[in-house]
C-alpha cells in the first residue's frame, strides 16, 4: 500500500524515500574445548562459525557491478564484543570483566561464512540457557560496567567523508549491530540486528553544466546516539536527548563531478528517530560549484510535514535532491510510503 502526500514550501522538487526490511543472521555455535587451562590463555572457550545468506548481518553494504547493494564480510580482530549472561547476571571472563573482544574471520573460499572467536575464557563453563550477546563495532571505551550488568554506547561521526561516487566504504565503522542467542548443548544461534539506517542522498544535475559537489546533509531532531543494554530485554534503546544533528556527507578536497542529466548517491547512516510528530523545522543543504559559480544551497520545510512516520533501523531512505543553477528546485515535496523488501539489495536507478 502507497500514499502520497504534498506540502507547498518555497522552492521545487519532490523527496522520495524506500525502506528494506530488517535483517538477521544465525551463527551456529559448537563446542571446541570447554576445558579450563587453554595452552593460550584460561578459561572455558567455544568455537563459532556464522554464514551470511539471505538473512544477512555483520557485514557491511557495499555497491556492487550492477549498481544494486550487496552485503560483504569484513574481517575484525578489533570491532566486536561479547557478553554471557545466565539467569539474568552478566559472567565474568578469566580476567574478571564481563566481556570479551570477538575476532571476525571471513572465509577466504565460501564468500557468505565466517569464522567468529570470543578470545577469553568463560570463568565457568558454558551451561544450556546461557545468552551470549555480541555486539559491533565498538572498543572498550564504549562500555561501561558494573557487578552484573554492562551498556554500549554508539554514537554516529559528525560527518562523512564520501570520495567516489560509486562507494560505501566511509560506513563501515560505524554500521551498528547486536546479537543475541541462548546456549543449547553448546551451541546456539546469534540473531543480528544493525542499529543503523542507511540514508541516502539522491543528488539529480538538472542543469547544462557540470556540478561539482562538496557536501549535501539535512539538519533536524536526528539521534546520534544509542545505548544498548545488553543486560536488559531489549535489546537497544535510542538516546533521548533532545537537540539538532546534522546527516552531513562531504566529499573531500576536489569534490565529486556529476554531469549534467546525471544523477549520483551521497551515503550517510542514521539511528531510529521519532520524526512523525515533531513540528520543528528541517533544513536541506547542498554545497558545490557549477564552474565558478558557487552552488550553495538550503530548503526549510516542518520536520512532521516531510516525515509522516519514523526512521527505524535496519532500513533503507532515499532523499531526492534535484540541484540546477536556480537551487534545490522545489515546488513541493512528495513522500511515498516506504515499501518493504526482502534485504537492503536496492537497485540503482541511474
Amino acid at each position: 500500500m502507497k500514499h502520497k502526500k504534498y506540502l507547498s514550501i518555497i522552492s521545487f522538487s519532490a523527496i522520495s524515500f524506500f525502506m528494506a526490511s530488517c535483517s538477521t543472521e544465525n551463527i551456529d555455535m559448537t563446542d571446541n574445548t570447554q576445558t579450563p587451562g587453554n595452552t593460550e590463555s584460561e578459561g572455558y572457550f567455544i568455537t563459532l562459525t556464522a554464514e551470511a545468506n539471505e538473512n544477512k548481518s555483520r557485514t557491511h553494504w557495499d555497491i556492487d557491478t550492477d549498481n544494486s547493494l550487496k552485503f560483504v564480510w569484513d574481517k575484525s580482530t578489533d570491532d566486536m564484543v561479547s557478553f554471557v549472561k545466565r539467569n539474568g547476571a552478566l559472567l565474568n571472563f578469566s580476567d574478571d570483566t564481563y566481556y570479551s573482544l570477538t575476532t571476525v574471520e571471513p572465509d577466504q573460499n565460501i564468500i557468505n561464512k565466517a569464522s567468529l572467536k570470543i578470545v577469553k575464557g568463560l570463568k565457568n563453563p558454558y551451561q544450556d540457557n546461557d545468552v551470549i550477546w555480541s555486539v559491533s563495532p565498538v572498543k572498550a571505551a564504549n562500555i561501561n560496567s558494573a557487578d552484573g550488568s554492562a551498556s554500549v554506547e554508539f554514537t554516529l561521526p559528525d560527518g562523512y567523508v564520501q570520495t567516489d561516487i560509486t562507494t560505501t566504504n566511509h560506513l563501515i565503522p560505524y554500521v551498528f549491530m547486536t546479537g543475541k542467542g541462548t546456549v543449547s548443548n553448546n551451541s546456539a544461534s546469534l540473531s543480528f540486528t544493525p542499529l543503523t539506517a542507511i540514508y541516502r542522498f539522491k543528488i539529480m544535475n538538472n542543469d547544462t553544466e557540470t556540478l561539482n559537489v562538496t557536501e549535501v546533509g539535512i539538519t533536524g531532531p536526528f539521534r546520534n546516539k544509542a545505548v544498548i543494554g545488553v543486560n536488559e530485554t531489549t535489546t537497544y534503546s535510542v538516546s533521548p536527548e533532545s537537540g539538532t544533528y546534522t546527516i552531513k556527507v562531504t566529499t573531500g578536497e576536489t569534490g565529486i563531478d556529476i554531469a549534467n542529466g546525471e544523477t549520483t548517491y551521497l551515503y550517510a547512516l542514521v539511528f531510529p528517530t521519532e520524526t512523525a510528530n515533531i513540528e520543528d523545522n528541517i533544513t536541506l543543504y547542498i554545497k558545490g560549484k557549477y564552474g565558478e559559480v558557487s552552488a550553495d544551497y538550503d530548503v526549510t520545510a516542518a520536520c512532521n510535514a516531510v516525515y509522516d512516520f519514523n526512521l527505524d533501523s535496519n532500513k533503507y531512505y532515499d532523499m531526492l535532491v534535484p540541484v540546477s543553477r536556480q537551487g534545490i528546485v522545489f515546488s513541493g515535496v512528495e513522500i511515498d510510503e516506504f515499501t518493504p523488501g526482502g534485504s537492503f539489495d536496492v537497485t540503482i536507478d541511474k
